[in-house]
């Protein structure tokens, strides 16, 4: 009996519709695919634009500071090309050159010195209270300085930075 069934069209239309279920997944998953691909692309995109964008800003900066730069070279010559020059006597600055290493700092530092015609600028620190009003009393009664100012103080890790501005006295002719 089971000779004479014939299973052939049953067998077919199961392979025709497993063909058309591959071509549809096969369509879909193409379709996404490409569906993707164009996304990536046009995020690609808007990155390169916002790239260029970001780069043509960082040029105009650039050019901007160093234009900036340049006006800044320029003034400066400017200024010192119309400033004259003023040379401190002899006495005043052998009385400043010797004031220095007479500072009672033993534990702290003296880290910078400014010295103008009429003023000088100390930058330091001090490791203890003592060390630092020890300072300030010897500047205080420096015959040289006219006027003292404490014009920077920060106390940070056991250290008291300071700056102090002191006013020279002035040349009497």
């Amino acid at each position: 009996m089971w000779k004479s069934m014939n299973l052939f069209p049953w067998r077919e239309h199961l392979r025709l519709s497993l063909v058309r279920s591959f071509l549809y997944q096969s369509t879909f998953f193409l379709f996404c695919v490409c569906l993707a691909v164009f996304s990536l692309l046009w995020d690609n995109n808007e990155i390169n634009q916002e790239v260029t964008q970001q780069t043509q800003r960082l040029e105009e900066k650039q050019r901007f500071l160093h234009e900036l730069k340049h006006n800044l070279k320029q003034g400066r010559e400017n200024l010192l090309e119309n400033t004259p020059l003023q040379a401190l006597d002899n006495e005043k600055s052998l009385a400043l050159l010797t004031l220095l290493p007479t500072l009672p700092l033993s534990q702290g530092e003296l880290e910078q010195c400014v010295l103008n015609h009429h003023s000088l600028r100390l930058t330091g620190f001090a490791i203890q209270t003592e060390e630092f009003n020890a300072l300030e009393k010897f500047l205080r009664q420096a015959r040289n300085i006219d006027a003292l100012k404490l014009t920077a103080f920060q106390t940070e890790k056991s250290r008291i930075f300071f700056e102090f501005l002191l006013t020279l006295q002035k040349d009497t002719p």
